[in-house]
């Protein structure tokens, strides 16, 4: 940091540049980042959603490069429906179109869902929006989200249940 004299009116403490910043440019309306979802046209002239590729956990859809139907004049969401093993591993993605929110999934005892789906994005009326926009890797962990206390009949039994889901961080 710069400082001049305390005597000098202007007396004002000013930072010096640090050659180790480098200044990043904001991207502009034409760039796009992972998980961007923008209209497009399929090979017949229709209106298309498409969805710039993003991996979750590090796997990516198998059909991200996929056209996706919209509906016009309804709300079109962009859905990442998941198959994923009871220790936390995501096995498969699959993004699909639908003018259906999907249900919130219910915990499971013992063990993650095994399917279960959640919302990237959505588009109406020439507009888009999506959750996740720059975000090159969407994670998901598996959680005890609650514990249903049991009778127990002996000493070594859990005194619990124990009910697991999804969770995005």
């Amino acid at each position: 940091m710069n400082v001049r004299s305390y005597k000098d009116l202007a007396y004002l403490p000013v930072p010096a540049i640090d050659p180790g910043i480098t200044a990043v440019r904001a991207p502009t309306t034409g760039e796009k980042r992972p998980w961007d979802i923008f209209f497009g046209a399929d090979d017949r002239g229709n209106a298309v959603l498409k969805v710039y590729p993003g991996t979750i956990n590090g796997i990516l859809p198998s059909n991200i490069l996929d056209d996706f139907k919209i509906s016009n004049g309804q709300t079109n969401y962009i859905i990442a429906y998941i198959k994923g093993g009871p220790r936390g591993n995501v096995t498969d993605v699959v993004l699909k179109s639908t003018t259906k929110l999907p249900k919130a999934e219910a915990p499971t005892e013992s063990a993650p869902p095994s399917t279960f789906g959640f919302l990237v994005g959505m588009a109406k009326d020439q507009t888009t929006y999506s959750i996740y926009s720059g975000t090159s890797s969407i994670n998901l962990n598996v959680k005890e989200v609650f514990r249903q206390q049991i009778k127990v009949s002996t000493f070594f039994e859990v005194p619990f249940k124990s009910y697991y889901n999804w969770v995005k961080s």
